[in-house]
């Protein structure tokens, strides 16, 4: 529990059987071999209940499918305050802060629980910036949402998008 900066290597909690791990602004992913997203860090509403206070041991994220690899490949990426997940599926699943539409749910609502984005199948990559999130299918064709005010969608304009766009 001991919040200060490390000059060495620490054990991150308990996690002993970690396969992936995945990092964000001011937060840790660990996805462990039973299918468990593991959360550290951040304003507590990426690794959990709204209005929780920033998690200094790791906590299940959960409401995830199973993110163990199966047909496709798995990936958590974090953003600012908000977390996206790819499912060996090929869907999508968000979850946080949502003051710009970074959760792509069609409004600004925050999220504790993940939840599917709609709109989006066959997702082979998925990214996460600051305030929007990002998200690449099997052909190739490249689906943005989120903030837009500097551009980072790269559609041309200044606008956020609250669902993803192509």
């Amino acid at each position: 529990n001991d919040a200060s900066p490390k000059s060495a290597p620490v054990q991150w909690g308990s996690i002993s059987n970690a396969v992936a791990i995945y990092g964000g602004r001011d937060m840790t992913y660990v996805l462990d071999d039973a299918g468990t997203l593991w959360c550290s860090g951040g304003n507590g509403l990426e690794c959990g209940p709204e209005g929780a206070a920033e998690a200094t041991t790791p906590v299940a994220v959960s409401g995830l499918p199973d993110l163990l690899p199966g047909p496709g490949p798995v990936e958590v990426a974090g953003g600012r305050n908000h977390g996206v997940a790819l499912a060996p599926d090929g869907t999508v699943w968000t979850w946080g802060e949502n003051d710009y539409g970074q959760l792509g749910s069609g409004n600004r609502t925050n999220r504790a629980t993940p939840q599917q984005v709609a709109g989006l199948a066959d997702i082979v990559e998925i990214g996460a910036g600051a305030e929007h999130s990002m998200a690449v299918t099997a052909d190739g064709d490249v689906y943005v949402w989120g903030a837009g005010s500097r551009g980072e969608l790269g559609l041309g304009a200044q606008t956020d998008h609250l669902t993803p766009v192509l």
